[in-house]
């Protein structure tokens, strides 16, 4: 590949343009991998994750999913308390939250608790992987690599049981 020096501050590109034979054309290698094009880019997967990644990108949705993980299950009352927001927009968020199935409610009496649908959570996750649920699999990035390797329900390693135990609380820092 040749690349032609650039024109002096005082030239204009018509200037450059006029110089004729002595100006060097500049040929690019052809990509070693093809550009992808709207056909190939998988619409379909696309759109299976724009409601997932809609949900999270608010931050008190975000705060909220967080929270869920976190605590495994909160009535509406401690969410307002802990994110300073009202009911009307705790619920709203929620709402939200519950039409992508992200979210499901236990009602004792007049007390809504909410808790993370942990297969919805894994199903979006799968997708991103393109595998299917239940199914390993990895992204590769030049640097690094993510995992997916889904556990049997209720285990967790050894190593990971004695830190989960000792997780700094998301209240003082949310």
């Amino acid at each position: 590949m040749t690349v032609s020096p650039p024109a002096p501050m005082n030239e204009s590109p018509r200037d450059v343009e006029s110089k004729g034979p002595s100006r060097e054309t500049v040929f690019l290698d052809p990509p070693a991998h093809p550009v992808p094009t709207v056909s190939n880019l998988g619409d379909d997967f696309a759109q299976q994750l724009v409601p997932a990644f809609k949900v999270l990108s608010d931050i008190t949705r975000l705060r909220i999913f967080l929270l869920l993980m976190e605590y495994k299950e909160m009535n509406v009352r401690d969410l307002c308390k802990t994110l300073k927001k009202n009911q009307p927009t705790i619920s709203h968020h929620l709402s939200l939250m519950r039409k992508i199935n992200f979210v499901t409610a236990r009602v004792d009496g007049k007390t809504h608790y909410y808790r993370i649908i942990p297969e919805q959570i894994e199903k979006v996750i799968a997708h991103i992987f393109k595998t299917n649920v239940g199914n390993a699999s990895y992204l590769q990035f030049p640097k690094f690599q993510v995992e997916y390797h889904p556990r049997d329900k209720g285990i967790l390693p050894q190593e990971h049981a004695a830190t989960a135990k000792q997780k700094p609380s998301l209240r003082d820092t949310i």
